[in-house]
């Protein structure tokens, strides 16, 4: 079935409003290579555990700015929102470091030993047309070993990252990205359905994304990558990368100014 032959027009306040918030990406994306550059050297002995895995979380936000960045400019909605989604992911996990560091590496540990744990089992259950007998026998060892290592393995829990962090109030917006966007669920799925104005329903392949859905997206990246900055800042001590966030977060405060929040929801626009 066709779609409308004449769409509304564009309003040009919106088009100007898109191209502020999607201009934060590149300014967050900047304050992020700033912090690195201002932690310094990349040598994992000069830091604690929990400093490199801060670090660690500065860089992978920079590749999930990138990703946000294209995939906004080529009007790819749910996935910009998937990818902001671990921004908010990387958020948690700066917050409960900053938080209980020693606590937080332990959580880190027993995650990778679950999920190893787990795969393993479903080898040996499974795998048996794929493997050889000695191999079979050796993932049993290897898992056996792990658990015995790890007794406490267990999945990272988002929310039990963030609670009790200055982080716990992203949660909301957490659970927004993952009912509209990063999980299989009635509202996800609802967006390849398009109403007509003639009232009948269309099945479309790629949902087309609103102007404040974009400005959504933008401002939640802006937004959890200076929560991202300031926890990492205060991980490392002093006043690390404050030009940088201090850029951002007038960039963010003028763009919020000229657009103010919607009231009665989660847009941070």
């Amino acid at each position: 079935m066709p779609s409308d032959p004449h769409p509304p027009p564009v309003d040009p306040a919106e088009v100007e409003r898109l191209r502020a918030y999607l201009s934060l990406l590149p300014e967050a994306h900047a304050a992020c290579v700033g912090m690195m550059e201002a932690i310094g050297g990349t040598d994992l002995n000069a830091f604690p555990v929990p400093k490199q895995a801060a670090f660690g979380l500065i860089a992978r936000s920079i590749g999930n700015l990138e990703a946000i960045d294209l995939l906004l400019k080529t009007e790819q909605i749910v996935e910009a929102r998937t990818i902001t989604r671990c921004l908010v992911e990387n958020l948690f996990m700066v917050g409960s470091i900053h938080a209980r560091p020693d606590m937080t590496m332990s959580v880190l540990e027993n995650d990778f030993a679950k999920s190893r744990i787990v795969r393993a089992g479903i080898l040996l259950e499974r795998g048996a047309d794929v493997l050889d007998p000695d191999q079979l026998d050796r993932l049993q060892a290897f898992a056996a070993d792990l658990k015995q290592q790890k007794p406490k393995n267990a999945y990272i829990r988002q929310k039990a990252l963030a609670d009790d962090t200055y982080a716990a109030a992203s949660l909301a917006i957490y659970s927004q990205l993952s009912d509209d966007s990063a999980h299989a669920t009635l509202a996800s799925l609802g967006r390849h359905i398009r109403l007509q104005q003639s009232g009948t329903r269309e099945l479309v392949q790629f949902p087309e994304p609103s102007v404040a859905e974009a400005c959504h997206t933008a401002a939640t990246a802006t937004n959890m990558t200076i929560g991202l900055l300031l926890g990492v800042r205060d991980i490392f001590g002093g006043a690390l990368g404050e030009p940088h966030i201090a850029r951002l977060e007038a960039a963010f405060r003028a763009a919020k100014e000229r657009w103010p929040p919607r009231p009665g929801t989660l847009d941070p626009t």
